[in-house]
């Protein structure tokens, strides 16, 4: 896998907020990434590159945030999506302000709000909204987290990406660096017609997919965290992630359709053998730090 491959999958997840299933009535979400990995991996770097006026970009996240910024943009029916590029500005809120955030962002993602009332302030949206998240955090801070996200069921609604550089990447960083280049740009992803685009899936690939997911669900599967609670005499307790696999199943079926539509620039209304063979080799990608890629 490259560094190619991987601002691809990006872009594929932005993209995934413009387009939805043929199908009448189909359930689909936009796709959430967290970025996992340690400093100086260009998590950050990578993120604040991306330019999508229906995505709303923002280095902290808080009820004052939400209310004043992000709701009101809900309310126009602006954005799609939501970036986050680190996620340090907002786990360093008092832990009150940091459960509220972390609720009102786990109910957004998923099944969306409409009627709602936040931190005293009541919203009335015309329509029930969701939003993608793309995000960044570096291993530790994940960690520090992770029981917490899981109890909620925030770890389910995310699709993981834990990466490090490889020796020759790194490498070659520094020789950017040294030559004063700058890192490969990442150009704006549009929306026709403010339309979002349908795409079919034949049913001759839903197996193909279904494959795809197991083999994801099963490294997911695989996550396993031992430490101590409490005390330091406290108990020794162990993290074991139940996925059943659907909304991971939903994600990749999303997935495969933003590359249709981002691949043919709109032109193909259905997926082919070359989107799922992309979507394969890009799910190699979905790891937890159990399970970390080399790029």
């Amino acid at each position: 896998m490259t560094q190619q491959n991987f601002t691809e999958l990006l872009k594929y997840s932005i993209a995934s907020g413009f387009v939805k299933p043929s199908e009448r009535g189909a359930y689909y979400t936009p796709i959430n990434i967290m970025l996992i990995a340690g400093a100086e991996c260009g998590k950050t770097r990578l993120l604040t590159q991306f330019s999508c006026k229906k995505a709303y970009k923002t280095l902290d996240l808080s009820p004052k945030i939400i209310s004043n910024s992000l709701i009101p943009k809900l309310e126009k029916q602006e954005i799609t999506f939501l970036i986050i590029p680190d996620l340090i500005q907002m786990l360093g809120h008092k832990k009150n302000t940091v459960d509220s955030t972390v609720g009102f962002l786990n109910a957004i993602i998923e099944e969306g709000v409409k009627d709602n009332d936040f931190y005293g302030q009541e919203f009335h949206l015309k329509t029930k909204v969701n939003v993608g998240l793309i995000t960044a955090i570096t291993t530790i801070e994940f960690y520090q987290n992770i029981y917490k996200w899981n109890s909620i069921g925030f770890l389910h609604r995310i699709l993981p990406v834990s990466y490090d550089y490889t020796e020759s990447t790194v490498n070659s960083i520094h020789a950017i660096i040294s030559d004063g280049r700058l890192l490969d740009e990442i150009n704006e992803i549009k929306m026709k017609n403010g339309q979002k685009a349908s795409i079919k899936i034949p049913k001759h690939f839903s197996e193909d997919i279904m494959q795809i997911m197991y083999r994801v669900r099963d490294r997911f599967s695989q996550l396993r965290i031992k430490t101590y609670k409490g005390s330091k005499t406290g108990h020794l307790h162990e993290l074991k992630l139940d996925i059943k696999g659907f909304r991971l199943h939903d994600r990749l079926r999303q997935l495969a359709r933003a590359i249709c539509w981002l691949d043919s620039k709109g032109l193909r209304k259905e997926v082919n053998a070359g989107d799922i063979n992309k979507l394969r080799e890009l799910s190699l990608f979905l790891n937890f730090p159990n399970s970390t890629l080399n790029i």
